[in-house]
């Protein structure tokens, strides 16, 4: 639906503790590459950047959920979400109203 409900740092949070786990299943399984602490960390703390959901959250989401369903290695997994915490743009709130809503009129 591309909604969420609750606060950001909270639901922040619980996409970091699963994108580490994701991880560090990816490297125990698949295998890992010299840098992958590296790009581990820096991924971390690009989520971690994030004052509010990028636009992305969705397919971030989607890749937190199902990692294997569209990636088999460890560095086209993490090139995944390096792309997708690339972005600069922000999801709106739904629940905030501006001068521009029509409920306002």
């Amino acid at each position: 639906s591309g909604l969420f409900e609750g606060p950001w740092l909270v639901l922040r949070a619980t996409f970091s503790a699963r994108l580490a786990v994701v991880l560090d299943a990816f490297a125990k399984e698949v295998g890992t590459f010299d840098a992958f602490a590296a790009q581990k960390a820096t991924l971390l703390k690009m989520l971690d950047e994030f004052e509010q959901p990028p636009f992305t959250l969705q397919r971030l989401a989607e890749l937190l959920l199902e990692p294997r369903r569209q990636y088999g290695s460890t560095p086209k997994y993490m090139n995944g979400v390096l792309k997708l915490l690339s972005v600069s743009s922000y999801l709106e709130d739904p629940t905030a109203t501006g001068p521009d809503d029509p409920m306002d009129e």
